[in-house]
């Protein structure tokens, strides 16, 4: 059940991150208004996750490979990091505030 919930969390932070595809269609763009465009409820989702299994330390890392993998970041890159690193400074606080 934790793999689950570590590939959800991903999923989540990628298309978080990702944001809409360059030609959304109706459906696309109705669900990620709902749900990935809310950090919010991204933030929720990826606290589900760690109450389940995933470590805090699994999030940030795959923040970082993120990072460092610019194939999963859009051609509008600004608003994608931009969009990163609202969620690294949630979680490297809220990991802090842990220790």
């Amino acid at each position: 059940m934790r793999d689950y919930h570590i590939k959800h969390m991903e999923k989540v932070i990628t298309r978080f991150v990702a944001g809409l595809s360059d030609n959304p269609s109706y459906h696309e763009k109705k669900h990620y208004a709902k749900y990935g465009s809310k950090i919010n409820y991204v933030i929720n989702e990826i606290n589900y996750d760690i109450k389940h299994g995933v470590k805090g330390s699994e999030v940030l890392s795959f923040l970082e490979s993120i990072n460092q993998n610019q194939v999963i970041i859009n051609s509008n890159n600004e608003e994608s990091l931009k969009r990163l690193n609202q969620i690294k400074k949630i979680f490297d606080v809220g990991l802090m505030e842990q220790t």
